[in-house]
């Protein structure tokens, strides 16, 4: 019996961490889109692929995160008190797990370049939260644009 409750107890906490990641990406996905003021249809589909391409995604709930990701964009669309800084402490929250920030970051190069347009909204955006997982933008940057095709590979 006793080992039976450890397993439950085990598979509860992945779920607690699982949906602190979930948001954390939606938050990095939510922040993305909205940086230039206006949600792009090509950024939501961005956003359905890398759950079915990035490894770290794949065992997150979409239904979830579709929901999450509503709600996130509906507060910054809102413009609603300490939105912006509440979701950037879910993204920061990773910044010493080197490959979940690292997964954070290609969501959001994925979201801003999803687009094909540049915007300067978007890239302060991204430097930002490049910021707050403790990376130079610059070298992330290159690193991403040196190897689109393998944003999604394991490393």
């Amino acid at each position: 019996m006793r080992p039976s409750l450890l397993g439950k107890l085990s598979g509860e906490l992945q779920r607690y961490r699982d949906k602190d990641f979930l948001k954390a990406v939606m938050a990095a996905c939510a922040l993305m889109a909205m940086a230039d003021g206006k949600l792009d249809p090509r950024e939501l589909q961005t956003i359905e692929q890398a759950f079915a391409k990035l490894p770290q995604l794949r065992p997150l709930d979409l239904g979830k995160a579709r929901k999450i990701f509503r709600g996130f964009v509906a507060v910054l669309r809102e413009e609603a008190p300490n939105a912006r800084t509440i979701l950037y402490r879910k993204i920061q929250r990773y910044e010493a797990d080197f490959k979940r920030s690292r997964t954070l970051l290609r969501v959001a190069w994925l979201v801003m370049t999803a687009d094909g347009v540049d915007a300067p909204a978007e890239e302060r955006e991204f430097k930002r939260i490049c910021g707050l997982l403790g990376q130079d933008p610059r070298r992330v940057r290159g690193q991403l644009e040196a190897s689109p095709g393998r944003i999604g590979a394991e490393d």
